[in-house]
């Protein structure tokens, strides 16, 4: 089998199972393999992108401000006779010893789906050059809302960050760290949907890309984690974002940092809020172990 390829700054080439490019700004694709880790590191920074046929000839070269928007690994993509794998870098040393000893033999191979979309946002832009130049933004000129508005920028960063990098949750495998991107708030979902009211196994990846198979107990433990934290997280946010906007000099909102302990006021708001919050991850839960049962019995 012949496969499409993707190289990434002139530096590490990846066989694909398929590359779509849905037009000038978007680009979607499937690589060989399941080390997520070390795709994520090479296309974390894009500044070239070239597309291959299956034999070998330039489809299609960027040149564009790109960056990846969701990866997501399929365990078992797709099921390949080893012989027809003209692509020796995909097979491992267990599978070049297998095709020795059976020139049939074959065997499912992992995806890695990967979402590419072009710069867009002039926010974007300047954000990535003041990152590279390492600009520093001069607060003393702005006025009062122009400076609330940089320090509620900040504010949403820290949140949104807070937020993916997820719980520490206590599993069957003992306690472990477990991210939350937009991925993994997807992938997850399907896996407790699947995990509720069943005793199957799963394999799932921790933030150090390490992949546990974990218990329908420990999927559900760590998706009520990392609910709990974007709840309490968002509850914060919000609470806090009120607090400044009632500030009324930048001395007031200098001092206002994400992680501060609220005002007694803003502090009840917000953990009214998580309450609501964890009362709708309950209903949520009880939803899917109903369905579940529901499924069980009429399978029966």
């Amino acid at each position: 089998m012949k496969f499409q390829k993707i190289k990434v700054n002139d530096d590490k080439t990846y066989s694909c199972f398929y590359i779509h490019k849905v037009d000038s700004s978007y680009i979607e694709f499937c690589i060989v393999g399941d080390d997520i880790a070390a795709v994520k590191d090479s296309f974390s920074k894009i500044h070239e992108l070239t597309t291959y046929n299956e034999d070998g000839t330039v489809n299609y070269i960027s040149n564009q401000y790109n960056k990846m928007t969701d990866v997501r690994i399929f365990f078992e993509y797709m099921e390949l006779k080893l012989e027809e794998i003209e692509d020796e870098s995909v097979l491992t040393e267990v599978d070049k010893t297998t095709l020795k000893e059976n020139p049939n033999a074959e065997r499912w191979f992992g995806g890695i789906q990967v979402k590419i979309i072009a710069y867009d946002d002039i926010k974007d832009q300047v954000k990535e050059i003041r990152e590279t130049l390492k600009i520093d933004v001069d607060t003393s000129a702005m006025n009062l809302d122009d400076y609330r508005n940089y320090i509620i920028a900040q504010m949403s960063d820290a949140c949104s960050a807070a937020i993916e990098k997820g719980a520490e949750v206590k599993t069957s495998k003992g306690e472990i760290q477990f991210s939350y991107s937009l991925t993994d708030q997807s992938n997850l979902k399907t896996l407790v949907m699947s995990a509720a009211g069943s005793d199957l196994d799963c394999p799932y990846y921790s933030s150090d890309s390490h992949c546990y198979i974990l218990t329908s107990e420990d999927i559900i433990a760590i998706w009520i984690a990392c609910e709990s934290n974007i709840l309490a997280q968002r509850a914060y946010y919000n609470a806090l974002l009120e607090y400044v906007k009632t500030l009324s000099t930048k001395d007031e909102i200098a001092k206002v940092t994400y992680g501060m302990e609220l005002p007694e006021e803003y502090k009840n708001k917000m953990e009214e809020s998580a309450a609501c919050g964890q009362a709708i991850i309950q209903a949520t839960l009880a939803k899917y172990k109903g369905n579940n049962s529901e499924t069980t019995t009429d399978n029966k």
